[in-house]
């Protein structure tokens, strides 16, 4: 009896120790469809002109985490290219790199006009008595611009390369109910500007969140 006590205890170890080796190596089957999806959602936001092209299965990184997909498409002559998009393990996964993108954005551009659209969006945020953590960098607002953008300044009629995000921290001492109104005041602010953007995150010590034109989200 202790013996195949023994032996079970041996054998659920090993499995508990097999199922984590394989989801180190090849990441979490749930979490990678996510990210997959995302993707997919990511290359519909950022590339509207691209109708057809083909997304691997996806390698997952054991060291970050994350998800890196290859994305092939073809020209008119059929001549294939393939680039990559990695993508966060967690919720919401995010992007977190598009070697396409790399080639297209104007990345000092893009720097000079998230300056500007952080500056504005957090003079209309303040003015609504927003209690934000920090008045520096980390409250801020990303624009990605292509290369071929003619603009010398940010407005908010910019077209920019993928839909722009969002980053803000609020103070700690807010019970859950206060932070969801202040994130729902946040959220009719990028609303009421008119800005087509993807999601803008507010987090504090005890709460992440991310809101849409249209939904507000618990992380």
């Amino acid at each position: 009896m202790k013996r195949k006590l023994i032996g079970i205890i041996g054998f659920s170890v090993l499995s508990i120790v097999l199922i984590g080796l394989y989801f180190n190596v090849n990441g979490n089957p749930y979490t990678k469809h996510q990210a997959r999806e995302a993707a997919k959602e990511y290359m519909t936001q950022t590339y509207p002109e691209i109708k057809n092209y083909d997304l691997s299965r996806g390698k997952h990184d054991w060291y970050s985490g994350d998800y890196n997909f290859d994305v092939t498409t073809r020209d008119d002559h059929g001549n294939k290219s393939t680039s990559s998009v990695v993508m966060g393990y967690t919720k919401p996964y995010s992007i977190v790199l598009d070697s396409r993108a790399e080639v297209l954005v104007d990345m000092d551009k893009s720097a000079n006009f998230s300056e500007q659209a952080s500056a504005y969006f957090f003079e209309k945020l303040t003015e609504k008595n927003i209690p934000f953590a920090k008045t520096d960098h980390q409250n801020n607002v990303q624009m990605s611009i292509s290369k071929d953008n003619s603009d010398t300044k940010w407005s908010l009629q910019t077209k920019t390369f993928g839909l722009p995000t969002g980053n803000y921290e609020l103070k700690s001492n807010l019970s859950k109910d206060e932070f969801l109104a202040e994130v729902k005041k946040a959220q009719k602010v990028f609303n009421d500007s008119g800005l087509t953007y993807d999601k803008i995150w507010f987090y504090n010590d005890d709460y992440d969140y991310y809101f849409t034109k249209d939904k507000i989200v618990k992380l």
